[in-house]
């Protein structure tokens, strides 16, 4: 079953300052704690197009997802489109769009688990619900996390 997500968040800050910090893939998992690995194939370490990311993300379902990650579009602090494949196929598109003095960050998820696990989950009765409830704390840890490094970025600045 295929699923569509869409999270968003009015962040009181520049596109930039968000992009500069979430474009540093490789630092997720030291700041985004459902995010286990993420690691660059080949030595080309930049967000650009047909890069390629390995990714393991666990978060409330006691299963890590396996999954790379294809680079298909980058607009620096602007727009970042995916193509993923393993346990996750799917497309993902993350935009920053600059609203006043702030920035709604959205991203949207049209993703299908294909791991025979994940996919017995759906067929439980509360299944489907606890999926996007995983889903759902893992975004919403990853915004109270990027709120922690602005903060903290805010503090270092100002000493």
């Amino acid at each position: 079953m295929k699923y569509s997500f869409k999270n968003e968040y009015r962040i009181n800050t520049s596109p930039d300052i968000i992009w500069s910090i979430l474009s540093d893939i490789e630092s997720w998992p030291g700041i985004w704690k459902y995010f286990r690995t993420v690691q660059f194939r080949g030595e080309d370490k930049c967000l650009k197009q047909n890069i390629t990311i390995d990714c393991e993300v666990r978060a409330v379902i006691p299963y890590t997802f396996r999954f790379n990650t294809q680079i298909v579009k980058v607009t620096p602090c602007r727009e970042l489109e995916v193509i993923s494949r393993g346990d996750l196929n799917g497309r993902g598109i993350w935009t920053l769009n600059q609203i006043g003095e702030s920035t709604l960050s959205s991203f949207t998820w049209e993703v299908e688990p294909v791991n025979l696990f994940v996919r017995m989950i759906e067929y439980i009765p509360f299944g489907r619900r606890l999926l996007r409830y995983s889903h759902n704390i893992m975004m919403e840890n990853g915004y109270r996390s990027l709120l922690t490094v602005l903060e903290h970025n805010k503090i270092s600045q100002s000493l």
